[in-house]
């Protein structure tokens, strides 16, 4: 039979508490950080012809989601080219990158947490 000692089950208690905590306030906190950082990063490798583009990304949250958009008509043009024009990526892979920061800040989080 297992018993748990009281010291043990509220230092359990606490550290779950702890993680209810990262669910709520630290997800948040690291998809904003995400948003702002891929902004920031898109609009620096971006091309620009009349900084249009540059200009219409934005980041948003909305229901608990974040949205990362470009509001150019021609935003996708410039992604994927086209037969006239070159692709020159900016979007996906700076959303790739980022992402895999997201998760590691999260597990780090995490980590901190549970010690």
């Amino acid at each position: 039979m297992i018993e748990l000692d009281k010291k043990d089950m509220a230092q359990l208690t606490r550290k779950i508490n702890q993680l209810k905590l990262i669910d709520k306030q630290g997800l948040s906190t690291e998809l904003g950080k995400m948003g702002l950082m891929s902004v920031r990063k898109m609009k620096k490798v971006a091309p620009i012809d009349t900084g249009n583009l540059r200009q219409n990304i934005v980041a948003f949250v909305k229901s608990k989601l974040l949205f990362i958009r470009s509001k150019a008509p021609y935003s996708g043009f410039v992604e994927f080219g086209t037969r006239f024009q070159r692709p020159q990526p900016y979007f996906y892979p700076t959303i790739r990158r980022e992402i895999k920061v997201l998760i590691i800040n999260i597990e780090n989080r995490i980590k901190k947490a549970l010690k």
